[in-house]
């Protein structure tokens, strides 16, 4: 008998070394501010098949008073799950996370952008449910709306609607196809108990041989029943082959276009953008035709969006997977272009997918916008990450370069990045050999980097870091500046689009911004010497 347990024990201990160990990407000759993994216990690494889904067109994700709230779908043929995480961006330490994992042969549930009110955040979730016994693939034709809610600063559970049976008469969400598929034309948000659900969807008149863009925001009961519906139709002169939807921090929405006349020699396409409320009041759009490059070669990518600017990447894919960059324009939120860059010089290797290759963000100097954007590509074994700054006029150097260290993990694609502050905090996803499962997941990785090291130079300068500082930042009511040296002079504060929205003739401590609408704004400090101090911050 002391013999079996003996072995048993053995055995038990040669398992527990060979378990597969998860660590966070690190870099040759470099240290980050902080990186991390999610909890890998939390998701089922003995699923088959599955990938960890966090593209930028669909970023479930939230940054509010310098925590991330962020959501990891699991995409997998016939099992689902959902995890979020809560993060303080100060130091990457995980605040709390939930998870769900199911692991039922006809229904998945997928987790949603979150949305924060008061002390709460929530969740809204997607439950797709497919047709039952067809005998080759699922199709995904039931879908109700739920939501967790949870306490924001535990992560505790305070309710959950998954227990509401749906109405006979409810709307069915989906039709014919997954909204994991589906991603970049249909969302679903929380409005108070009831629930907002947004689809688009791209038509064709074989008479006109024009395109039609057609909305449709429904407002749904927990039940399911609708309770309101609008519509909105956008004529395009040619057939749509691109659209897609990003959401934005004020809760409006960006929408990016294209259509297309064919690939023969008469080839023309035309590019939209519009920004749009969720019950589809036009906010801003404009045609972007004639300040795109052309060619029946190029397709167009979203690459940044914020409250204020929006950058569209230009590329080329061939057959055989292999693609080349080509331009990356920025523009403001009226369309004007801010600047747009030639990529062709950057030499790519093969068989990397755009969306792997290139990320960027917005930055400010000087009240500039420029772009800071990654280009990331494996050569000769390496993972090798480039970072680029733009001067805002069209030129741009390499500010930083990085090589991952070569362990289990391979594939490294940066995937997200977002500019925090002084700081700049990228996503990136990996593979990481392991004999447990086949094929290997595919694993996030958040990384956050100084801005210093990218030669970031914000709009404050040392005066302003030494003397001046802002908080909090995102803010809700009240504005307050710490001025370590009671320096006198003026603040003037601006919008995105440079329109004065206040001004006082000394330099105040706090300051009552409630009246202001939510969007980023600049706090200009101009000292008695005449130098210029500027701090941005976001009002939600």
């Amino acid at each position: 008998m002391k013999f079996k347990i003996i072995c048993i024990l053995i055995v038990f201990v040669l398992f527990k070394n060979n378990a597969q160990t998860f660590t966070p990407i690190e870099f040759e000759n470099y240290s980050p501010l902080w990186t991390r993994i999610s909890t890998t216990n939390k998701l089922p690494l003995n699923v088959q098949g599955y990938e960890i889904e966090q593209g930028y067109g669909n970023a479930p994700l939230v940054i509010h008073k310098n925590k991330l709230y962020n959501v990891y779908n699991i995409v997998n043929q016939y099992y689902d799950g959902y995890y979020l995480e809560a993060i303080n961006l100060t130091d990457g330490k995980l605040l709390w996370e939930d998870s769900y994992i199911g692991f039922q042969r006809n229904a998945r549930k997928v987790g949603l952008l979150p949305s924060i009110k008061d002390n709460i955040i929530e969740l809204p979730i997607f439950a797709e449910y497919e047709l039952p016994d067809f005998p080759l693939f699922p199709i995904w034709i039931h879908a109700k709306a739920e939501k967790n809610s949870y306490d924001l600063s535990s992560g505790i559970k305070i309710d959950s609607t998954s227990n509401i049976i749906t109405d006979p008469k409810a709307k069915e969400l989906a039709t014919y196809y997954s909204f994991i598929q589906n991603k970049f034309r249909s969302r679903l948000y929380t409005e108070g108990n009831n629930y907002r659900y947004l689809i688009n969807k791209s038509l064709f008149n074989s008479i006109t041989q024009e395109g039609l863009i057609q909305y449709e925001s429904i407002v749904l009961a927990p039940n399911g029943l609708i309770l309101d519906s609008l519509g909105l139709d956008i004529t395009t002169k040619y057939p749509v082959s691109l659209n897609h939807l990003i959401n934005l921090e004020d809760q409006s929405l960006f929408s990016f276009s294209i259509s297309e006349s064919g690939q023969d020699s008469t080839y023309v396409n035309q590019s939209y953008y519009h920004i749009f409320t969720r019950d589809l009041k036009i906010l801003e759009q404009g045609d972007l035709s004639d300040k795109l490059p052309k060619s029946s070669a190029y397709s167009y990518t979203i690459s940044y969006t914020d409250l204020s600017t929006f950058n569209i990447l230009t590329y080329q894919q061939f057959l055989n997977g292999d693609n080349t960059l080509n331009y990356l324009s920025s523009f403001d939120r009226k369309g004007n272009l801010l600047e747009t860059i030639d990529l062709r010089p950057l030499v790519l290797v093969n068989n990397q997918t755009t969306s792997n290759v290139l990320q960027s963000t917005i930055i400010y100097e000087d009240n500039v916008a420029k772009i800071l954007f990654c280009v990331s590509k494996l050569e000769n074994g390496k993972n090798q990450f480039t970072f680029y700054k733009t001067d805002g006029m069209g030129g741009y150097k390499q500010v930083k370069y990085f090589v991952a260290k070569k362990d289990l993990k391979k594939n490294i694609v940066i995937r997200k990045m977002y500019n925090i502050g002084e700081n700049v905090l990228c996503l990136f996803n990996y593979l990481e050999n392991e004999t447990q499962t086949n094929p290997t997941p595919v694993w996030p990785s958040w990384i956050m980097f100084s801005g210093k090291d990218f030669e970031i130079r914000t709009d404050v300068n040392d005066i302003t870091f030494d003397h001046f500082d802002i908080y909090p930042n995102p803010l809700s009511n009240q504005l307050e500046i710490h001025n370590t040296h009671n320096t006198e002079g003026k603040m003037v504060i601006f919008d995105a689009f440079g329109k004065n929205v206040l001004s006082l003739n000394k330099i105040e401590n706090e300051i009552n911004v409630q009246y202001l609408a939510a969007g980023i704004y600049f706090v200009h400090i101009i000292l008695q010497n005449g130098v210029i101090l500027t701090k941005k911050f976001l009002k939600e």
